[in-house]
């Protein structure tokens, strides 16, 4: 009732903003779908609060652990994070079921494009029975999830959202340059004198404060894996191929080869894409020393800062969805154009301008990335407690797995971007402009 009554909330919120913005049905209908999860996320981490923690365990732990757990005396973290991963969990499995649904969904002719666009009061009490359905399930399928699904879930939803942070940094680029050209010829017309330009000094400021903010905490892991009483080789060999990649990034970025490419992005490659990717890199790399399950490899304390990554973590994954709901597809310059047969306006407009199945596939994956961000990534044990056999304890710790896949993903991010400057070069007769 509460989910559904802050989504409708939402939902009324987003109507009045997309008309006085005369957003289109569709974009107005994906953004539909991004205020329901952003208001699952809302409840999922209101599940995590000590007075939600402490009445779902009075009233849920007997019922919930009944099966495996003789004197249930199960820590209110646990339950909090059982409760996240069932919301994520209906969440996940009311887009799995319209991205099977719309698979094959090419034209507005297809009577199933109705699944995706209309509906939506429907698809709300759906989407709510969904996750009160999660909440009668038994947890041996959710303490399941949290090992290695839901990572692989999230993991891939990593990859995306590098690939929409991308695609963004190179359009924040593009705009800023166009902004720089119209301040120019509007200095030439009014005041020849005036030589600042705003826009350039925008970007200089982003690009030195990603700069800094690589380099300082790539030094700062590595001073402390010499001076830390127990080193930690991990930090020292992530923070060496962080600089080694920014600095490799940055170098390929400016060179001749790059950005002479007739067939790429051209002069749009510069440092302020490097210098973005590079800090990103960076914040995952942070991000997995965060919830490292050896003490002697966190870089900080995980109670002092959880709050401040959770919250930044949810900010990017919103970020990406945005994106991706107000624009049609992805940047112009990752696209390779091919020579097409002529086709009318009629037949151009009844093809419709992103595939739904996909779209709902980004949002499967995206609740599962939020149900690690809001769980630290953690793995929910359970194991004999104090020698004897018939009782069972319950608790949450850190994963390794987590940690390599986040050290993983910051380079993959290098890569990405990588593969973005040097495909126009490794396949000079496709176009990518």
């Amino acid at each position: 009732m509460c989910i559904g009554l802050l989504t409708g909330c939402l939902t009324s919120i987003t109507c009045n903003i997309c008309q006085k913005i005369n957003m289109n049905a569709q974009k107005i209908t994906r953004l539909y779908y991004g205020c329901m999860l952003f208001s699952s996320t809302v409840i999922s981490t209101l599940m995590l609060s000590d007075w939600a923690s402490h009445e779902m365990k009075d009233v849920l732990s007997n019922y919930w652990f009944d099966d495996f757990v003789k004197q249930p005396d199960i820590p209110k973290e646990v339950i909090g994070s059982l409760a996240v991963y069932r919301v994520m969990s209906g969440v996940c499995l009311f887009h799995l079921c319209l991205s099977l649904l719309l698979i094959n969904v090419n034209t507005r002719n297809d009577k199933r494009i109705i699944i995706h666009e209309k509906g939506m009061c429907i698809k709300l009490v759906m989407y709510c029975g969904m996750i009160v359905c999660m909440f009668i399930l038994s947890s041996d399928i959710f303490i399941y999830l949290t090992t290695w699904p839901f990572k692989l879930g999230g993991t891939l939803f990593i990859m995306i959202q590098i690939m929409f942070l991308t695609s963004f940094i190179y359009d924040l680029y593009e705009g800023l340059l166009d902004l720089s050209e119209k301040q120019k010829q509007a200095n030439i017309l009014t005041n020849p004198n005036t030589k600042i330009i705003w826009a350039d000094c925008i970007s200089l400021f982003i690009t030195l404060c990603s700069y800094l903010f690589t380099i300082i905490s790539s030094f700062v892991f590595i001073f402390k894996s010499f001076y830390n009483d127990e080193t930690c080789i991990q930090w020292l060999i992530a923070s060496i191929i962080n600089l080694c990649m920014m600095i490799f990034v940055s170098l390929v970025s400016i060179s001749r080869f790059v950005r002479d490419a007739p067939n790429g992005a051209g002069y749009v490659n510069s440092i302020f894409q490097s210098s973005l990717i590079s800090a990103y890199s960076t914040y995952l790399m942070i991000t997995a020393f965060m919830n490292h399950p050896n003490d002697h490899c966190q870089i900080f304390h995980k109670d002092h800062h959880g709050y401040i990554t959770k919250s930044i973590s949810l900010l990017f994954t919103f970020l990406a969805i945005i994106w991706s709901t107000v624009r049609s597809g992805s940047n112009k310059f990752l696209e390779q154009k091919t020579d097409l047969l002529p086709i009318n306006n009629d037949e151009e407009d009844n093809i419709i301008q992103y595939s739904y199945s996909q779209f709902h596939l980004m949002f499967v994956f995206g609740s599962m990335y939020i149900a690690n961000i809001l769980t630290r990534w953690g793995d929910i044990d359970v194991s004999p407690g104090n020698g004897v056999e018939d009782f069972i304890t319950v608790g949450i710790h850190d994963s390794e797995l987590s940690v390599e896949i986040k050290l993983l993903s910051s380079f993959s991010c290098y890569l990405f971007y990588m593969w973005i400057m040097l495909a126009p070069l490794l396949f000079p007769h496709r176009d990518f402009t």
